[in-house]
């Protein structure tokens, strides 16, 4: 438990500060060019490393974002599903359909290049608002699905015992939805990681931005790219520890709600 809340308080304070140095650095954007420009010595000089922090700041607050934000319109989405309403079912349904099929690459440049034309919009919130779309219509399916997964009798249960339905749902369905919902969850949080690696794509200096313009200087391509390789490894491993410490602290609670000693 106490590695658990180290390994928060540490992601915590790397997105805090890493996100602080972003806002006193300008803009999000950026271009390759302009890299290969500033950057073009053989090995890692402070600026290149200020750019390259600058790239992990900007792929912990596209993930952090998309993840927040997705997981509550996600919940709400579901919501609307469950209420038995036709028209509101098939929307979200159709949503879901939609954004589930579409690729994020393909997404960001259909976001980039005709909804939000450059210039208008920077591209950081493009790809904010296009990792949001995305893990939104994954959540929402999955929270669907978790929570179809759990006997309804229970909720009967719970009406004749004196619970409301809000009660019902939050207290007693919700719970086992969860503990079903953790597993696949952690493998949809690390693909989300993996997908923000494409924001590159329409000039967002993220973490493989960088080291993509990078690798391009005389230096050679390999040191750049391990990097990125081993931060994008980093972030997965601690989102994977996130996941498995927050299902050890329900099974923990489940237990002792039973009299079970963990």
């Amino acid at each position: 438990m106490k590695r658990l809340i180290f390994i928060l308080l540490l992601f915590i304070l790397i997105l805090s500060l890493s996100s602080a140095g972003i806002l006193r650095g300008g803009s999000f954007d950026g271009d390759k060019a302009g890299v290969m420009t500033v950057y073009s010595d053989s090995s890692f000089s402070g600026g290149a490393l200020a750019l390259l922090g600058k790239g992990l700041a900007v792929t912990l607050l596209l993930i952090s974002t998309s993840a927040i934000l997705g997981c509550i319109l996600g919940f709400a989405f579901c919501l609307i599903r469950m209420t038995g309403r036709k028209v509101a079912d098939t929307i979200v349904s159709f949503y879901v359909y939609i954004f589930q099929g579409i690729p994020l690459v393909v997404l960001l440049m259909i976001l980039s290049y005709i909804v939000f034309p450059k210039g208008g919009v920077e591209r950081i919130w493009v790809a904010m608002i296009a990792a949001t779309l995305n893990f939104t219509a994954s959540m929402t399916e999955l929270m669907h699905t978790s929570i179809k997964g759990v006997d309804m009798d229970q909720r009967e249960v719970a009406l004749a015992l004196g619970f409301t339905r809000a009660g019902a749902f939050f207290k007693i369905i919700m719970p086992q939805a969860v503990r079903q919902l953790l597993p696949h969850f952690k493998s949809r949080i690390v693909s989300l990681l993996s997908m923000t690696s494409v924001v590159s794509f329409i000039s967002v200096q993220d973490i493989a931005g960088v080291c993509g313009a990078l690798s391009l200087n005389k230096g050679g391509a390999l040191l750049p790219l391990l990097i990125a390789a081993v931060l994008y490894f980093i972030l997965s491993y601690l989102l994977i520890l996130m996941v498995d410490g927050f299902q050890m602290i329900l099974e923990s609670k489940r237990r002792r709600l039973r009299g079970v000693r963990p």
